[in-house]
């Protein structure tokens, strides 16, 4: 009912009239037939019977006519609160002003480009650019400027940069698939063709093979990948008959001087690639080269260092427990298990990599290696251990004396009247250690008779 529209202006027609009174007529007879109404007998009740078979009839009839409410007719009565104009306004704001930032940025990003690419002996083509507007991570593929010289990115295609496929976000997964998809595409082309073998191998590695090279100076890729892509190389090779199926691998990839066919596998022209590129980073004389070769030690295996770490502390670690009653037996040195954060008897506790908090003074190097409190001896011991380069082995150990200097006083005043003890573990990474470090081993932790079984296996490590 809320969607005809009652007071139309439309004009209804004589033949419309007239159906809608031969309908009334018909209802209102019916009515007294069936419930013998009387207007004598019951005026208002009468009255009211004939207005609603008037409005049911009416509105039939609009109906039939389609005479329906525009759409939006509702929300344009509809009068906005104060509250609401007021949110309305500072959602505009607000996408005006992140449309401008956005703005900003790229522009920003665009200048920080054409800097970087002339730094690296690329010129910025206008002709091999495109333009992706996205909002709100959905690229709009429509074009917002007709006049444009660079075209829009459209939905589905991407944008190659230096090997990379780009859209809404670089697809690094996509780049060996397609160009070896390429390579393989080449690879049949001049193997089907009547070329001499030696041109053959001559175009594979001139025209073919450059396609999968290309993006290998930025691109990490997994070499069981590339050892698959050999085996579709050789067996594309074989089924143009380019080789006997019995040929020995080691005999595509061999110089033609030694009897081989003088291809060049995939697998290695990455290593060699990758090679080429840390030799030619680390020896460029490039003055902004040195920012990033100037302490290459400092960071050496940054994601095995802490590993390495723990798996030589750790061996320490179970020896000191098992003096302590800590622990029932100690586990082997190859042995995958991790220490417990706490561990705890009469004796004393053992705390492995928990952090002290500091109540007494600002404590920001508040995580030990080790700490341990014995209760008998009232003394508190904290162990700290490096794996630094050979030449920063003196470095590292004072700068570890220096660091945890607030938090050996803040365990002074957590433990009145215990003895506090800072004993530094130091390591290099090839497994050799100072007389210093020996010492601390041999008369604070562990027995003479069981020094050499633990210090080996830390070495080990």
């Amino acid at each position: 009912m809320r969607e005809v529209d009652t007071r139309v202006k439309q004009r209804p027609t004589q033949a419309d009239i007239n159906n809608i009174n031969l309908a009334v007529n018909e209802i209102v007879n019916r009515e007294q037939q069936q419930h013998s109404i009387n207007p004598n007998r019951n005026t208002f009740e009468y009255l009211w019977i004939i207005s609603c078979i008037l409005y049911a009839v009416v509105v039939a009839f609009l109906f039939y006519k389609k005479w329906k409410k525009p759409a939006g007719a509702k929300g344009q009565k509809e009068r906005k609160t104060q509250s609401q104009k007021l949110k309305d306004a500072y959602i505009s704001r607000a996408t005006e002003l992140r449309r401008k930032i956005s703005i900003a940025k790229a522009e920003l990003e665009l200048e920080v480009t054409k800097t970087a690419m002339e730094d690296i002996g690329l010129i910025w083509n206008e002709k091999k650019c495109s333009i992706a507007h996205i909002k709100k991570g959905v690229l709009d593929s429509t074009n917002h400027n007709d006049r444009q010289s660079i075209t829009n990115l459209k939905d589905g295609e991407t944008y190659r940069f230096l090997g990379i496929l780009e859209n809404t976000q670089q697809e690094d997964s996509k780049v060996l698939e397609t160009t070896s998809k390429t390579y393989q595409q080449r690879l049949s082309v001049i193997w089907s063709s009547p070329l001499s073998d030696f041109h053959k191998v001559t175009a594979t590695s001139q025209y073919a093979l450059p396609a999968l090279s290309y993006p290998m100076w930025t691109q990490t890729c997994q070499i069981n990948a590339l050892k698959q892509i050999d085996r579709e190389s050789r067996k594309i090779i074989k089924d143009n008959g380019g080789s006997h199926p019995a040929t020995s691998t080691d005999l595509y990839y061999l110089p033609r001087k030694m009897g081989g066919r003088g291809l060049k596998s995939v697998e290695t022209q990455y290593k060699m690639t990758k090679v080429k590129t840390a030799v030619k980073l680390y020896t460029n004389q490039d003055s902004t080269m040195e920012l990033g070769t100037r302490k290459p030690r400092n960071a050496l295996a940054q994601t095995k260092y802490v590993a390495r770490h723990n798996g030589a502390l750790k061996i320490l670690f179970f020896e000191l427990l098992d003096d302590l009653d800590l622990i029932e037996s100690v586990p082997p040195w190859y042995s995958p298990t991790t220490p417990k954060p706490e561990y705890h008897n009469t004796k004393a506790s053992a705390f492995w990599d928990v952090p002290v908090f500091a109540g007494n003074t600002e404590v920001r190097a508040n995580r030990i290696d080790v700490r341990i409190v014995e209760k008998e001896t009232e003394t508190v011991k904290i162990i700290e251990m490096s794996c630094p380069w050979i030449e920063n082995r003196k470095q590292k150990n004072q700068e570890k004396t220096t660091k945890y200097a607030p938090l050996r006083w803040e365990l002074k005043q957590q433990h009145k009247g215990y003895t506090i003890k800072q004993y530094n573990i130091i390591i290099d990474v090839l497994g050799e250690y100072s007389s210093e470090t020996r010492e601390r081993m041999l008369y604070y932790f562990l027995a003479r008779q069981k020094l050499t079984r633990p210090y080996l296996t830390c070495k080990r490590q």
